[in-house]
């Protein structure tokens, strides 16, 4: 049950702490008009050579096409995953699918936003340009914790970001590598402290089938999107929270259905024999 809490608790955390302020994905309010002070957009008639409208418009198809990539997947992701997990119990694999997956979310962020900064270093016309700034510096500044912080993003240190522990997926002890990570982790960012569940190092898995889950969990690219990077990276981590949640309820009732069932079969015969006359009598 503590494991459970906590898998549930760190998304709950996520969404607090992330949503702030949301807005429209182009910044404007749904009660804003066509961005010429109305109200409304009826001054448009509802065009879509309205910016408002047009933006949603394409908003709206782009999002069609998301749907279903992310049903795509979710769906890839859950059968692999569940092929790896072997003979372990759904309710103990959960746990390290899930956790796995919130840890590709903060590195992804954690990426996102370090691109962001060595655009805006190199930018002339940006505040946050570095003028004469060598390659040193830049190199410096992008491992300045402020920079992440400020937009409430994650600190990951070198030794926790995913490409790391990807690149050692393959070794014997990548079980307590994770481990290591994740207290990398909650050391630099004390919200997180006693959230990340640290068990990977005890996991009842066949040899190397982590490190496999850690190559299928590379395959999910958190914020992948340039104009909503945030938000687009916690609706799919959101999304595959629930649909692999959904998966891993729907094996154990399945697990306990077959037990039920075996257990009734068995008993049907020492049902018979009882009830069978006793030889002598």
């Amino acid at each position: 049950m503590v494991g459970q809490l906590k898998v549930g608790t760190w998304v709950k955390y996520l969404s607090a702490s992330t949503s702030g302020s949301q807005s429209l994905s182009d910044g404007s309010s749904a009660s804003m008009g066509c961005g010429d002070g109305s109200i409304s957009c009826g001054s448009c008639g509802g065009a879509t050579s309205c910016c408002y409208h047009r933006r949603n418009l394409q908003n709206q198809n782009l999002g069609k096409i998301d749907s279903r990539m992310i049903e795509d997947i979710k769906k890839t992701l859950w059968a692999t995953a569940d092929k790896l997990r072997a003979n372990m119990d759904a309710a103990e694999y959960k746990h390290i699918v899930l956790g796995l997956i919130f840890v590709k979310y903060i590195s992804d962020t954690f990426q996102t936003r370090r691109a962001e900064l060595a655009v805006k270093f190199a930018d002339a016309s940006d505040d946050y340009y570095l003028d004469g700034a060598d390659a040193i510096l830049l190199a410096e500044e992008l491992e300045d914790r402020d920079y992440y912080k400020e937009v409430n993003v994650f600190w990951v240190p070198e030794a926790a970001r995913w490409e790391t522990l990807r690149a050692q997926a393959k070794q014997a002890d990548i079980g307590k590598r994770i481990d290591d990570a994740l207290a990398l982790i909650e050391t630099e960012n004390p919200k997180l402290k006693g959230i990340l569940d640290k068990r990977y190092a005890r996991v009842q898995l066949p040899d190397g089938k982590l490190g496999e889950l850690v190559d299928l969990v590379s395959k999910i690219g958190f914020g992948e999107s340039a104009d909503t990077a945030k938000n687009h990276a916690r609706d799919l981590l959101g999304q595959v929270y629930e649909y692999f949640l959904g998966q891993f309820a729907k094996c154990r009732r399945q697990a306990r259905r077959a037990v039920l069932h075996a257990g009734q079969h068995r008993g049907h015969p020492g049902r018979r024999a009882r009830a069978a006359p006793r030889a002598g009598l």
